[in-house]
C-alpha cells in the first residue's frame, strides 16, 4: 500500500481533490501526445495544399516569377514546369527584350495559369520570341486575353504573340479565351501564335474561344495560329503540321482571315491537320471556305487564306453562321496559286438570305492561278434562312 502511494500524486482542482497514479499519467500523457501528433500532421497536409493551390503568388499576394533551370541548349533545355517560370519567359522576352533566338525549352508540367490575364510571348514585332519551344504533350490551360488588358501596342495575341524563326512542337493548349476590341489596326490572333514568320508548328492542339469586336480592323483569326508568312515563295516552306483546334470564333472586322487552323498563311505547306470549329461572321466582306477563305479575306474550317502553299491531308468540320452575302468554299474561300488534295470538309452553314442570292462554291469559293483541287470531298449543307 505505501509501496502503490509512492508511486500516486495529489492535485487539488477547483476546491476539490484528486489522486493521480503515475502509470494514469503516462498513459494520458501518450494519448495526449498521439493526438497532437495527428493535429500537426492534419495542419501540415493542409498548409502544403494550400502551397500548392496558390503557389503563384508570393507573399504580397502578386505574381511570381521563377527563372527556369538549364542553359537553353539541345541537350540542356530551358525547363518550363510552372506558370512562375512561363511568367518569367514572357517578362523575359516582353521586358528584359531577350528574344532566345536559338535556345530550347522544353516543358515538363501541366501548367494551369487561373484565367490569369496574359500578355502574349513576344508581344510586338519588335519583341518577337525566337526560341524553340516544345510542350512534351503537357496542357496549358485556363488563360484569357480580353479587352481590358489588350493595351500592349499590340496586334498580336495568342500564348505567343510574334514568332520568328523557330520552331513550336507538342504544345496542347486547353481553354484559352481571347476576347478584344482592336480597333483599326491590322491584328493577327491564334489560341498558340498570333503571328508566325518561318516558324514551324508541329504536333499542337487548341481548344478555346476567340471573339474579334471591331468592324473596321482587318483580322487574322486561327485556332493554332492567325497569320503564317514566309517571304520566299521557291524556298523550301516552313509547315503546319498534325495540329487540331476545336474553337469557336466570333468576329465583325471589316476584312477578315478566319480559319480553324490557320487565319492566313502566306507560302506555308499545311499537312496532317484538322479543325472542328464553330464560325460566327456578322460582317459584309467574306469568302467562306470549309477550310480557307480568301486572298485578301476569307473564313474557313482549316484556313482563312492560302497563298502559294499546299494544303494535303486535312480535315474540317464547320458549323457555320453567317449573317451577310459571303461567297462559301467547303476547302478554301480564296486560293492564290495553290495546291489542294486530299481534304475532306463536313458540316453546316447557315446564311442570311438577301436581294443578292448568296453563292456556294463547294470546294473553293475563290480561285487566282491555283491547281483544280485533287480527291477532295466536301459535304457542306447550307441553309438560307
Amino acid at each position: 500500500m505505501c509501496s502503490n502511494m509512492r508511486d500516486a500524486f495529489w492535485v487539488r482542482l477547483s476546491g476539490r481533490t484528486f489522486l493521480f497514479r503515475e502509470n494514469s499519467m503516462k498513459k494520458i500523457l501518450i494519448k495526449c501526445k498521439k493526438i497532437i501528433v495527428i493535429i500537426l500532421c492534419f495542419l501540415f497536409c493542409f498548409c502544403c495544399a494550400c502551397t500548392n493551390q496558390y503557389d503563384i503568388y508570393n507573399e504580397t499576394n502578386e505574381i511570381k516569377t521563377e527563372q527556369f533551370s538549364g542553359d537553353g541548349s539541345a541537350h540542356n533545355p530551358y525547363i518550363i514546369e510552372s506558370f512562375s517560370n512561363i511568367l518569367f519567359l514572357e517578362q523575359s522576352v516582353n521586358t528584359s527584350k531577350i528574344d532566345y533566338y536559338g535556345k530550347f525549352f522544353i516543358q515538363t508540367n501541366d501548367i494551369d495559369m487561373e484565367n490569369y490575364e496574359w500578355t502574349p510571348v513576344g508581344k510586338n514585332e519588335k519583341l518577337s520570341f525566337r526560341g524553340n519551344y516544345n510542350g512534351n504533350g503537357y496542357k496549358i490551360k485556363n488563360i484569357k486575353i480580353t479587352q481590358a488588358q489588350y493595351n500592349y501596342s499590340g496586334k498580336y495575341a495568342g500564348l505567343f504573340g510574334c514568332c520568328k524563326e523557330n520552331e513550336i512542337t507538342n504544345v496542347c493548349l486547353e481553354n484559352i479565351i481571347i476576347n478584344i476590341n482592336v480597333g483599326h489596326v491590322i491584328s493577327h490572333v491564334g489560341l498558340l501564335v498570333g503571328y508566325g514568320d518561318q516558324c514551324n508548328i508541329t504536333n499542337c492542339k487548341s481548344a478555346g474561344d476567340i471573339a474579334i469586336l471591331s468592324d473596321k480592323a482587318q483580322a487574322s483569326l486561327g485556332g493554332i495560329i492567325g497569320t503564317a508568312f514566309f517571304s520566299y515563295p521557291m524556298s523550301h516552306h516552313p509547315v503546319i503540321t498534325n495540329c487540331e483546334s476545336n474553337i469557336t470564333i466570333s468576329s465583325n472586322s471589316a476584312v477578315p482571315n478566319i480559319g480553324g487552323i490557320a487565319g492566313r498563311t502566306t507560302n506555308y505547306d499545311v499537312g496532317n491537320c484538322s479543325s472542328n470549329n464553330t464560325i460566327y461572321y456578322n460582317g459584309t466582306m467574306a469568302y467562306v471556305g470549309g477550310m480557307m477563305g480568301g486572298c485578301h479575306n476569307g473564313i474557313g474550317g482549316i484556313m482563312g487564306v492560302n497563298l502559294g502553299g499546299v494544303i494535303n491531308k486535312c480535315e474540317s468540320n464547320i458549323d457555320g453562321h453567317f449573317k451577310y452575302d459571303a461567297k462559301a468554299g467547303g476547302i478554301i474561300g480564296c486560293s492564290d496559286d495553290g495546291v489542294v488534295k486530299n481534304c475532306s470538309a463536313i458540316g453546316t452553314v447557315r446564311k442570311v438570305k438577301s436581294n443578292e442570292e448568296p453563292e456556294w462554291v463547294n470546294l473553293i469559293a475563290f480561285d487566282y492561278n491555283s491547281q483544280v483541287p485533287e480527291d477532295c470531298i466536301c459535304e457542306i449543307n447550307v441553309i438560307f434562312e
